[in-house]
């Protein structure tokens, strides 16, 4: 799985698209879209994946902790804390999301919610 991300990349433009070049953009994201719809859907999940891994590091940065003191409150290793911090755990298990949470004062909210309403 982590192969197909490693090939995906954000380019960042210097200007802005011409309408042309948009409309020509669109289309290829479309066409895409339609043709690989769960690599794309992968890759978000990677992208939540990697956003939540940085809130519990900016959590612990802020509250001045160590890798070891929250993985001492845990009850987990602190090579664990650290991968996951760095997103190298990619499927942590919904239990190691709770312990850490809890050993920064936090409480982990799940929501289900349809496809549709899950894209931004």
């Amino acid at each position: 799985m982590s192969r197909q991300f490693q090939k995906l990349t954000r380019v960042v433009r210097a200007k802005p698209l011409t309408d042309e070049e948009a409309t020509i953009a669109k289309r290829k994201r479309d066409a895409a879209q339609a043709e690989a719809p769960e690599v794309i859907a992968q890759f978000r999940a990677k992208q939540a994946a990697l956003a939540f891994a940085a809130e519990i590091k900016s959590a612990r940065e802020y509250q001045k902790l160590t890798l070891q003191q929250v993985a001492d409150a845990a009850g987990m290793d602190v090579s664990n804390i650290a991968k996951l911090e760095n997103g190298q755990r990619e499927n942590p298990t919904i239990d190691t999301i709770f312990r850490v949470a809890g050993a920064l004062g936090k409480q982990v909210e799940l929501k289900l919610v349809d496809k549709a309403q899950s894209r931004s």
